[in-house]
């Protein structure tokens, strides 16, 4: 009797559990407009692969973020930086510009410019 009260409890916990971790909103992506902050955090992760080593990749800091992203939905413009070390093991900095844009639900990036 008392095994299978625990079995009920756990049965009963995990399901509550299961609940809460669920996302059961009625909200949909297409409900979502992406942010400045959605199109840095592409940019970076398009750029960080175009680095020699991608690891070692350091972007501005949050405070500095936002002097570095313009424009509005659909399409931001970056202008920022990132520090990686290069193909002899150096740390430097690098400046880069994109656009990030979005169309329906996919985004996209172009005329991305490394110096």
């Amino acid at each position: 009797m008392k095994s299978e009260l625990k079995a009920i409890i756990l049965l009963v916990a995990v399901i509550i559990l299961a609940a809460m971790c669920s996302d059961n909103s009625d909200k949909s992506n297409k409900d979502y407009t992406p942010t400045s902050w959605d199109a840095l955090r592409y940019s970076q992760e398009k750029i960080k692969g175009l680095l020699k080593s991608p690891s070692t990749a350091e972007f501005p800091s949050i405070s500095e973020k936002a002097k570095h992203v313009s424009g509005s939905y659909p399409t931001f413009t970056i202008n920022s930086w990132v520090d990686s070390e290069n193909g002899f093991g150096a740390m430097i900095r690098s400046n880069y510009s994109c656009e990030v844009y979005y169309v329906d639900d996919k985004v996209g990036i172009r005329n991305i410019k490394i110096d």
